[in-house]
């Protein structure tokens, strides 16, 4: 009896409840993100030139490199644990108690992380967004993927013994300490919580993920209908592909066009920027900032990036970009009263347009990307000004 006692009173809160939960589990990974970003920033700045040379291949580069930090620290050589899952004193092991074997720690890569992703950029290679009768299909796939990882951590958080889609594929278990903990002695640990009508047991917990997955499911892909289905989406669909065309750059591709409200700095900044204009050929004379009274202006964002080490004097000295840039201010000039004339009758004057070139490669879970230059041109706001007032 006193033997008992101290084992009793020698009982850890992790020998009492192995498992390692949702959230635990949840921050580990963002740390393990947080530290292959930091990995990958490290990769850049030592071997950028390099990896500029397999631009278009470095997004498969860097998946691979994550497949094997999961596979290979959840496995044999980290003995379960990656750097996130060792901060937080959490590891994987086998049935027995174990480190998983190489084959089941890539199995379970696969199916945790690897898939979703992989088949996202699979996509992103296969299907052409800007058509209606692929982006549908796209959509559809990329909703199955989000409602997988969705009901995935939702079983992990219901399941009993914490074990998503990944751990039961792979047989493993997540549990807290270095002690060996067996999938039976877990099982008798939590009979008594797994009779227990609070607790889900594992068949309503994969019950209740399956319901979830197709909830999500069925819930993205009506918006993706109505979305693509829409008229606005074909005009702006159109809008895009007819400025992609207009407007290209040999060796840049136009990665954003968006629209967006300036920010009293940003506004701030732009201003500086064009008070010693380096290409005054290109730009007017700055304007007032605010046009409609508590109604901020517009700035139009477009970005050039090119898969290669450029500079700023090749982007000045380029005359394809000299000879672009005033007819893009007389395109958005001509088109802009049809295209945001909602916006403008609603007092928001779009004012300029900032024309960004710079360089980008992306390693998966890291992207770099450095402006090179930016030309600001400015707008003649008068004409939409006019439009304001008529509709006020």
């Amino acid at each position: 009896m006193p033997e008992d006692k101290n084992l009793e009173e020698k009982k850890t809160p992790a020998m009492m409840d192995p498992r390692a939960g949702f959230w635990v589990r949840a921050v580990s990974l963002l740390m393990d993100i947080i530290v292959l970003n930091f990995l990958f920033h490290g990769l850049t700045f030592l071997f950028r030139e390099q990896l500029f040379r397999i631009a278009p291949y470095t997004e498969y580069l860097g998946a691979a490199l994550v497949f094997l930090y999961f596979s290979l620290l959840n496995g044999p050589l980290g003995k379960g644990r990656t750097i996130g899952k060792f901060l937080f004193s959490i590891r994987v092991q086998d049935g027995e108690g174990n480190p998983l074997s190489l084959i089941a720690s890539f199995k379970r890569t696969i199916i945790q992380l690897i898939t979703p992703s992989y088949v996202l950029l699979i996509l992103d290679i296969v299907f052409d967004k800007s058509i209606s009768s692929q982006a549908f299909p796209y959509q559809i796939l990329s909703s199955l993927l989000i409602s997988f990882v969705a009901a995935n951590g939702l079983l992990i958080a219901l399941h009993p013994l914490k074990q998503g889609f990944h751990d039961q594929f792979a047989r493993s278990l997540v549990v807290k300490g270095g002690a060996k903990v067996t999938h039976d002695h877990l099982k008798s640990a939590f009979q008594t919580t797994l009779l227990s009508s609070k607790a889900r047991t594992p068949a309503s917990a994969l019950q209740f993920a399956g319901l979830a997955f197709i909830v999500i499911f069925a819930f993205l892909t009506w918006i993706a209908y109505q979305q693509i289905g829409s008229e606005q989406w074909r005009k702006n669909n159109d809008l895009i592909k007819e400025i992609r065309t207009e407007f290209a750059i040999n060796g840049f591709k136009l990665s954003e066009i968006r629209a967006m409200t300036k920010s009293a700095a940003k506004e701030k900044k732009g201003k500086e920027q064009l008070a010693q204009p380096e290409t005054p050929q290109i730009m007017d004379a700055v304007t007032s900032g605010t046009y409609v009274e508590g109604k901020p202006p517009f700035l139009i964002r477009m970005k050039y990036m090119a898969l290669r080490d450029i500079t700023k004097d090749e982007v000045e000295s380029n005359e394809k970009i000299k000879l672009m840039l005033p007819k893009l201010k007389k395109w958005f000039q001509e088109r802009i009263p049809g295209i945001m004339k909602r916006e403008i009758e609603e007092g928001l004057i779009p004012d300029s347009i900032e024309v960004i070139f710079g360089e980008n490669f992306s390693l998966f879970l890291y992207t770099h990307e450095k402006e090179e230059h930016r030309f600001d041109i400015q707008l003649d706001v008068e004409e939409f000004l006019k439009l304001y007032r008529e509709k006020k």
